[in-house]
């Protein structure tokens, strides 16, 4: 069965919807990229006494950066469905 012009701009959007999430994903892998370099230089250059709390707070910045990544791939995928139901 052929596409309606609707149903080829509705597909046409959610590709755009999900090259945008791929650029956020990108975004985001950078920042987590910047952020754990500089928690490492305040670790390294930290008092004993102050490196377990930010190493604490390295782990947190780590899964705080992974579950940004984990939703919008999930995003990715809710979409990646919506255009399968619309062609089918």
């Amino acid at each position: 069965m052929a596409l309606t012009e609707s149903q080829r701009n509705s597909i046409a959007r959610h590709k755009i919807q999900i090259e945008s999430i791929r650029k956020d994903i990108l975004r985001i892998t950078e920042a987590k990229k910047y952020k754990m370099a500089s928690l490492a230089s305040q670790i390294k250059s930290a008092r004993p006494e102050s490196k377990s709390s930010l190493r604490q707070t390295k782990i947190s910045a780590t899964n705080d950066f992974k579950n940004q990544i984990e939703r919008k791939r999930a995003d990715i995928e809710r979409i990646k469905r919506e255009i399968a139901r619309i062609k089918s």
